[in-house]
């Protein structure tokens, strides 16, 4: 939940349109996409099919597991697993728990835990269920340990914020059982997530190591090197599709995502538009490419 020159989506809608949500998005092996409107949905990567997975609000930052059969996601501050055809299965009981994401194998789900007022670190649960290991241990420093998400190597990328006090900021490279380190040192970053070959990094940020300039996708290797804009629209005016989120895709490349709202009269719009680069570094769109508008819970589709 797993990044365009200039994106598709600015003729999409008029103006009077404001941003919502944070573009949660995870995309599963079969090409489903499942996402955060409330409750959770799942759409195939055509548009059609959409599925209302949960009935109780207050769903967010979904992701598929490996095999594509469940998902886990965050609920009223602990986290939960969705086998799909099943009911929800609750993993944590703290109400401060948030943004699971899967191991590579499938056994163990990393999350984010608020241990010292709103200051958080990275723990591990087992997906099947039992006690939560602790992974970072920043929130006694005055930091926050946010936003993990776990590449097929094994290794844990998060975002590292000072909150109270000064750290290191920036997205933070963990193998399980050794010492983190900053692979990204930009205090903007947010929302990493890792390419299905676990060679690159994607994540979002208004600036470019140098300066700001209102940029908003990045690709980065895994360990900092070759950093370059992906998607060149992230804060934009209203009026406009602006880019929320960018998650990697099973099949390679990402998928871009992004919602509105016209509140006068209920519509939004979550928009998924799949790319990869080619070569010679060029970025090429691919399948999705789809925008869901709904009102009261009904859902129409769109190409993008």
């Amino acid at each position: 939940m797993r990044r365009m020159v200039a994106l598709l989506f600015a003729l999409l809608l008029g103006v009077g349109l404001v941003v919502v949500g944070s573009g949660q998005a995870s995309a599963a092996t079969n090409g489903d996409i499942v996402f955060a409107d409330g409750d959770l949905y799942v759409v195939h990567s055509d548009g059609t099919g959409v599925r209302r997975l949960t009935f109780r609000g207050d769903a967010n930052n979904p992701s598929w597991s490996p095999d594509g059969h469940s998902v886990a996601y965050d609920h009223a501050g602990d986290i939960w697993v969705l086998a799909l055809g099943h009911a929800p299965r609750r993993l944590t009981y703290n109400g401060q728990s948030f943004d699971p994401t899967w191991s590579p194998d499938g056994t163990k789900i990393a999350y984010s835990r608020a241990v010292r007022l709103y200051l958080r670190d990275v723990f591990v649960v087992p997906s099947a269920g039992g006690s939560s290991t602790r992974v970072s241990w920043m929130a006694a420093a005055g930091c926050t340990s946010v936003q993990p998400t776990w590449s097929a190597t094994g290794v844990l990328f998060y975002v590292r914020d000072s909150a109270i006090a000064q750290c290191n900021e920036g997205i933070v490279a963990q193998p399980i059982g050794s010492r983190a380190h900053v692979v990204v040192p930009d205090p903007y970053a947010t929302l990493p997530d890792v390419t299905a070959d676990g060679s690159h990094l994607l994540f979002l940020s208004p600036c470019d190591p140098n300066f700001c300039n209102g940029s908003g996708g990045w690709e980065t290797t895994t360990t900092g090197g070759d950093r370059h804009e992906i998607v060149d629209r992230y804060l934009c005016a209203e009026g406009e599709l602006c880019l929320q989120a960018v998650v990697a895709s099973p099949a390679g490349g990402w998928v871009e995502a992004a919602t509105y709202a016209e509140e006068d009269t209920g519509l939004f719009e979550t928009c998924f538009q799949g790319a990869h680069e080619d070569a010679t570094g060029q970025v090429v769109t691919t399948a999705p490419q789809f925008c869901l508008l709904r009102r009261a819970y009904q859902f129409d589709v769109r190409s993008a």
